[in-house]
């Protein structure tokens, strides 16, 4: 990563002039690596402005890869923004998912035919997600999902009720825990506060990345 004295003022920071936090940043590796079996997830939590959406953009980049010694061929990287989807319903946030999947992929894939078919369809919900996920596992690949602004997606709104927001938390858990294609998938958000409700964060073997310290 280059040295020197860069200011990003309200922008995304390139990876290249990303400097320090090596700790979290391998961290943030070593869950997302997992063993291949029990891929972790991770939140970045922090006020505005604190490098949040820079940490996510951070894992996206290829050299960045290579410096931990690990092989990005082997992901699917898709990195939304929860604020886009107005208003944010379940249906939104998987159709994203997967149209973001499907244009991380080389046409002549045969899971890119197979995401056009699954978005033909209405609603897009995580079982969509989870026979993509199935295809990608048995390429020798994973899904890396970051989604910053997750907080969004821990508020009701008027078209997504309490009830409608515990389905989508439960489906992001057991997505994570409950079935065999959660060695296929790895996930990163980003939120304003720690809180109770952030899964697959709340799994075991996931962790939490406070961006608060970073001022300090």
């Amino acid at each position: 990563m280059q040295q020197g004295t860069f200011f990003f003022p309200s922008q995304i920071v390139p990876p290249e002039y990303f400097v320090g936090r090596s700790n979290e940043i391998a961290t943030a590796f070593d869950q997302i690596s997992g063993n291949g079996a029990s891929r972790g997830h991770l939140a970045i939590w922090g006020g505005t402005g604190m490098g949040k959406s820079s940490f996510l953009e951070l894992l996206t980049a290829p050299q960045v890869w290579q410096w931990h010694n690990q092989d990005h061929t082997n992901a699917v990287i898709v990195k939304l923004s929860c604020w886009t989807l107005a208003p944010f319903t379940p249906a939104a946030f998987w159709r994203e998912v997967l149209s973001l999947f499907q244009d991380e992929l080389a046409a002549e894939n045969p899971l890119y035919g197979e995401l056009k078919t699954l978005l033909a369809e209405e609603p897009v919900t995580v079982n969509h997600l989870r026979q993509a996920l199935k295809q990608l596992g048995q390429q020798g690949k994973f899904l890396l999902l970051l989604a910053g602004d997750y907080d969004v997606a821990l508020r009701p709104n008027a078209s997504y009720s309490d009830e409608d927001m515990e389905t989508f938390l439960n489906d992001c858990r057991n997505l994570a825990s409950h079935h065999r294609e959660k060695k296929f998938f790895s996930m990163g958000v980003t939120t304003l506060r720690p809180g109770q409700k952030l899964p697959p964060i709340d799994r075991p073997g996931s962790t939490t990345i406070s961006t608060s310290a970073w001022a300090h």
